[in-house]
């Protein structure tokens, strides 16, 4: 592969160069990119999980002190259909489950509250955020970044190679001003190393 590289025409190395850094740039630059969304995301899932935790915990207040246990299934399930959240438990101070609703997912963030009645600690709550939805918009998101950058590449690809045109002509025309009518003389295929033969087989005074 590096030998077809170099044996390539001066405007395909030029080009070929070029996408490559552009491509290399955008690659850093989607790493970056999808470092800081995950980041940026995964702030705000726990800023969202811990809250809604705490709002429940505040919600079902009334029915542990009444120890309705229907009406506290009822306020888990309504809760978790009018909010981000797809499973929602109360635990007692022993950790025994009194109340829940829905199912955990594997790999979901789960979040955890007190249950404050007064100052005294009457249990906890647990709530789990499904975030397969977000993942797959972050993947998506990479995705496109990255075809991004393979499609500029190219575009930089056939830029640069037009571009690089005008550079060999006048390396061309320096050549041909140079050249030595010699028998049997094949010619490169790149201009800088016709250049370079040229001026090695030019007389020596």
């Amino acid at each position: 592969m590096f030998k077809r590289f170099l044996k390539a025409t001066l405007e395909v190395q030029l080009a070929i160069t070029c996408s490559v850094l552009c491509l290399l740039s955008g690659l850093i630059l989607t790493f970056l990119a999808s470092f800081s969304s995950f980041y940026l995301q995964k702030e705000s899932r726990d800023f969202l999980g811990q809250a809604l935790a705490d709002q429940l915990s505040k919600q079902i207040i009334e029915s542990i002190e009444t120890g309705d246990l229907i009406d506290l299934v009822g306020s888990l399930q309504s809760f978790i259909s009018d909010s981000s959240a797809t499973v929602a438990l109360v635990y007692d101070i022993e950790e025994n489950i009194l109340a829940s609703a829905g199912k955990f997912a594997d790999g979901s963030p789960q979040y955890t509250a007190p249950i404050l009645i007064g100052r005294d600690l009457a249990g906890s709550v647990v709530i789990e955020i499904n975030s397969s939805r977000k993942d797959l918009l972050q993947l998506r998101f990479i995705v496109s970044l990255m075809g991004l950058a393979i499609f500029f590449s190219i575009v930089i690809f056939f830029a640069s190679k037009k571009l690089s045109l005008f550079i060999t002509r006048r390396l061309r025309y320096a050549v041909e001003q140079l050249e030595i009518n010699e028998k049997n003389h094949l010619k490169e295929n790149n201009v800088l190393v016709e250049l370079e033969k040229q001026i090695e087989n030019l007389p020596i005074n």
